[in-house]
């Protein structure tokens, strides 16, 4: 049997390998779609970024407040999604039949490693406003 043709059998007979592939494109997409918005938020705000450079704001404080704007969006999909994670779990438990529906440490496992994602995809652009020149944001309109 050729390998391309192995390989595809066995991705189709076992939800392992295509329920990997399946959370990790997820998960791209989700932390590209963060990474989207937060830049696109920066970019608009760049003139008032720069002016509170120039007032004085240091690029810490600046990062923060783009880390905390971007952190509200994401932990409200957090406590929205967890329960909804659950619920459809638990509706399809005979397809998960590799985890335990009932184990905590699943959802909190998750919750974090997307939590992670997120901060990661949120530290980009704010660390770009952070290095925000005050006399070029502010020159350009």
């Amino acid at each position: 049997m050729p390998p391309l043709r192995y390989a595809l059998r066995t991705l189709v007979k076992s939800p392992g390998p295509s329920l990997i592939i399946t959370v990790m494109l997820a998960i791209a997409i989700g932390a590209t779609t963060i990474y989207g918005v937060v830049s696109h938020m920066v970019t608009r705000r760049t003139q008032e970024i720069g002016l509170r450079m120039a007032l004085g704001a240091r690029p810490g404080t600046v990062l923060r407040m783009v880390i905390r704007q971007a952190a509200r969006p994401v932990a409200g999909g957090g406590l929205l999604g967890v329960p909804a994670a659950v619920g459809l779990v638990y509706a399809m438990a005979g397809v998960f039949s590799l985890i335990d529906v009932r184990d905590p440490a699943n959802y909190i496992g998750v919750a974090l490693a997307i939590s992670g994602v997120a901060v990661i995809a949120t530290y980009l652009p704010a660390r770009r406003a952070a290095r925000i020149d005050p006399l070029v944001a502010l020159r350009n309109e």
